[in-house]
């Protein structure tokens, strides 16, 4: 990779895009600080797609991790989530079975904080 200051690269705008379009990056630097690089287009199309396969990576991990806590921890049906918080207040809160005792720490928790007496849509 080379290094170009920013203020010499217009001498020679040709040779830069040469260079870049030959698969050689130009990084560019201003007072020995680097401030950014040239790429050519298939260049940044594979960093793209390295970014992308990163991410996947990342998101598999945190997905794989949360199956995990489900599988531990079991699940609360929304449903009684919104009536131990007092989000429901339509005529289906009737239907709900279940009492804050046999919710996770994390809910119980979350229930002494505030409770508020609808912001369920009316069915």
């Amino acid at each position: 990779m080379t290094t170009h200051q920013l203020n010499t690269i217009h001498d020679d705008p040709g040779g830069v895009i040469r260079q870049i379009t030959s698969g050689d990056p130009i990084l560019l630097s201003c007072d020995e600080t680097s401030l950014g690089a040239l790429v050519s287009v298939e260049d940044l199309r594979l960093l793209e797609h390295y970014l992308d396969e990163i991410e996947d990576r990342i998101d598999l991990k945190e997905a794989t991790k949360s199956l995990e806590e489900v599988e531990l921890d079991g699940t609360v049906p929304y449903a009684v989530v919104r009536k131990e918080l007092g989000l429901c207040i339509s005529s289906h809160q009737d239907q709900i079975q279940g009492n804050s005792s046999k919710l996770p720490e994390r809910f119980q928790q979350a229930l002494s904080f505030r409770r508020c007496k609808c912001w369920c849509v009316r069915e």
